[in-house]
């Protein structure tokens, strides 16, 4: 049980690292979309990625642990798009740790790997939403009263709320 919740703590840190540096890598694409139109010519969405990751300790040393970004012209290493090119303004960020046993080096030797990927995306396009609304917890976080009526052309309505 040890080994065990040990494995599911780093898979937690491990995603938490993944989701974090695949938005830092995002965030600088988008801010030099304009410039770059999504590619990362200077290397610094990769380079903001892999110090979010050493932030919190994953310091990509290649034994401890392995961060690898990649962004467009490279292809998806996991996932639904796995080998397929990602395109410009996207990020896929992987971890890797690899966990030492403690109580199970009776049944094994070696570290256990525990991987965790990320994808970010930090492209300018229209989102053709015309009305979003945001307010998870508010009931009838749309509500249209009166005589008038509204069109959306083009987009979408959309409503984020468990209550309705």
């Amino acid at each position: 049980s040890i080994d065990g919740g040990s494995l599911l703590e780093q898979r937690r840190q491990a995603q938490a690292t993944a989701d974090a540096a695949a938005l830092a890598a995002a965030e600088d694409l988008f801010r030099k979309y304009p410039q770059n139109n999504g590619l990362d010519a200077g290397g610094t969405a990769v380079s903001r990625a892999l110090a979010i990751a050493a932030a919190n300790g994953f310091s990509n040393d290649g034994t401890v642990s392995t961060v690898t970004v990649r962004v467009a012209s490279q292809t998806y290493a996991s996932g639904p798009r796995a080998g397929t090119v990602i395109p410009k303004g996207y990020a896929e960020v992987t971890v890797q740790y690899n966990q030492p046993r403690y109580f199970s080096a009776v049944i094994g030797t070696g570290t256990i790997p525990v991987t965790a990927r990320a994808v970010g995306r930090g492209k300018w396009e229209p989102a053709f939403i015309g009305i979003h609304v945001l307010d998870l917890h508010a009931s009838g976080a749309l509500r249209a009263t009166g005589g008038g009526s509204g069109n959306v052309t083009g987009g979408a309505s959309v409503v984020s709320s468990i209550l309705s």
